[in-house]
């Protein structure tokens, strides 16, 4: 049984495809560099139902490049796999991982911004990018759905200060009226550093 009590019988055919052609050796992995190809639909839930399942794990690789991100066994998902194969290995049936990207790949959004939605699993939510014409907007990340007629929840907002090269991210809350309250800012920094300052902040 893997994390939160779900069974091999909670997976997808699809998930356990994947698990069979990318993850057979406890060393596997797949890196997505989301350049030229992305992953299908299909594939990230199978990925994102493996994750939530506790058997595997995805972390930024930006040796790959800024949006590069990989997906690797955790140790209980390593476990599983040599305990009970049968079990969790699914059929070996051909099946492209990835499709072309097409263009445009996304909305202009700031480097920053895209790590942080692939650092805290964000791709569901909705995402307003800067005005490039406006050098004082913000990326706006929503991470709430709609909580009342005068809220639209907390936003994280990404903002980029193109005289310094310094990026800062805050926690706000969305009001319709009065403007939108800061309850946390991050340090005003480098992007590595505001992803640090976020990183702690979720922490507490």
């Amino acid at each position: 049984m893997a994390q939160g009590g779900i069974t091999s019988k909670d997976l997808t055919a699809r998930a356990k495809s994947i698990l069979a052609h990318y993850f057979f050796t406890p060393s596997a992995a797949i890196t997505i560099e989301n350049i030229d190809r992305i992953l299908t639909e299909e594939n990230a839930r199978s990925l994102d139902c493996l994750i939530k399942a506790g058997i595997i794990f995805r972390e930024l690789a930006p040796e790959r490049g800024d949006d590069a991100v990989r997906y690797s066994l955790t140790e209980a998902g390593s476990t599983l796999l040599k305990e009970a194969p049968d079990e969790w290995i699914g059929p070996h049936d051909a099946f492209e991982l990835t499709e072309p990207a097409t263009l445009p790949l996304e909305p202009p959004l700031y480097s920053l911004t895209r790590k942080i939605i692939l650092e805290y699993m964000l791709e569901d939510k909705r995402v307003e990018p800067h005005d490039p014409d406006d050098p004082e907007d913000c990326d706006v990340i929503y991470l709430d759905e709609a909580v009342s007629e005068l809220s639209e929840g907390r936003v994280i907002t990404v903002q980029f200060f193109p005289s310094f090269g310094d990026f800062q991210a805050r926690i706000e809350g969305a009001h319709k009226i009065g403007g939108w309250p800061t309850y946390w800012s991050s340090i005003f920094g480098k992007e590595a550093d505001v992803l640090e300052s976020l990183k702690e902040f979720y922490k507490r």
